[in-house]
């Protein structure tokens, strides 16, 4: 029993040691194989026995095992737990040693890192790259009806991987609205602390226009105009109204410009002409003018008889391909 515990002792010394262990004689005065590092871990060569029989030795290796926390990577030449480095990310690491360094990322292109140990980069997050964003894109006015007009165009801003939103980055300076170009009707208004484009104008629905002397949009569009509708204010309630261009004609409540054109007279009642086919379907009653042709819209009659003009009580008809139809000044919708 002593002779085993020797060897065993001399085993232990190799193993953990670069350097040779021997013992020619044991205390019984019984040879002892020489053991160095280059010895093969084996019966023969150790010469281990109880007894007068051999016994079998199988050593068990197994690595070390690391902990480094998130933040430290395992340094493969110092096998230290490092603070993680610069352009990189390092999430800790907790296994055995496989030969290089554990537990740390590369950022992705474009992005880098600044890691110590007053901040540490733990994850890809921790990541960053510089970027110049304009203040209309990190701060967009959303309140409709104008346009923001800001102090500063753009803005130096931190952007961090894995946030490619505008308004999730940090930024040097914040991007601040001086003030609005608000639309025609609209004006600049302060709303639960933000600047907005608030409604003040006049609204006209197509059709009709302000009048002066009752300041509202009241009246309706007179012959040989049209009417667009839409917002204005008092300084531009001109606007709400339009005269057809180059001497053309139009009757009462006209929308759009669309509705000028020529008069057709038939027994002494006005058929306006416009200058373009309406697609509605049915057939069109064409004049030919020195400068064009010129149309008149038609409804078939059993849809409703319709007058020339809608101050008219008569009625132009006409028959297209077996079927009657009722001629008259377009209508607007």
């Amino acid at each position: 029993m002593f002779k085993r515990q020797l060897l065993v002792v001399l085993l232990t010394v190799t193993l953990a040691l670069p350097m040779v262990a021997f013992a020619e004689t044991d205390s019984e005065n019984l040879p002892v194989a020489l053991i160095t590092a280059d010895s093969i871990c084996n019966q023969e060569t150790l010469g281990v026995s109880e007894n007068g029989s051999f016994v079998e030795l199988e050593p068990v290796w197994e690595g070390k095992h690391y902990n480094c926390s998130a933040g430290y990577y395992l340094n493969s030449k110092t096998f230290e737990c490092a603070v993680c480095k610069s352009g990189s990310y390092c999430t800790g690491f907790n296994a055995q040693f496989d030969g290089k360094d554990g537990g740390i990322n590369s950022c992705p292109d474009g992005y880098t890192s600044v890691s110590n140990t007053d901040k540490l980069a733990k994850t890809e997050q921790d990541c960053y790259k510089n970027v110049e964003l304009s203040c209309a894109e990190k701060k967009p006015y959303t309140g409709g009806n104008g346009t923001a007009v800001y102090v500063q165009e753009t803005v130096s801003c931190t952007l961090y991987s894995g946030s490619e939103a505008a308004n999730e980055s940090v930024c040097a300076t914040l991007c601040r609205i001086d003030h609005l170009n608000c639309a025609s009707g609209y004006t600049e208004q302060t709303v639960d602390g933000e600047l907005t484009c608030v409604e003040t104008g006049i609204r006209c629905e197509a059709g009709k226009y302000i009048s002066q002397d009752s300041g509202k949009c009241d009246a309706v569009c007179p012959e040989n105009s049209y009417c667009p509708g839409g917002l204005f204010t008092v300084s531009n309630a001109n606007e709400s109204i339009a005269e057809c261009p180059d001497g053309l004609k139009s009757p009462k409540g006209s929308k759009s410009e669309n509705s000028c054109g020529k008069i057709l007279r038939i027994d002494g009642e006005a058929l306006y002409l416009h200058r373009n086919k309406s697609d509605n379907g049915h057939p069109s009653l064409v004049i030919q003018m020195e400068d064009g042709l010129w149309y008149a819209d038609a409804e078939p009659i059993e849809k409703g008889e319709i007058s020339i003009n809608p101050d008219s009580g008569k009625k132009l008809h006409m028959m297209f391909k077996g079927r009657e139809y009722t001629v008259h000044t377009k209508t607007e919708k």
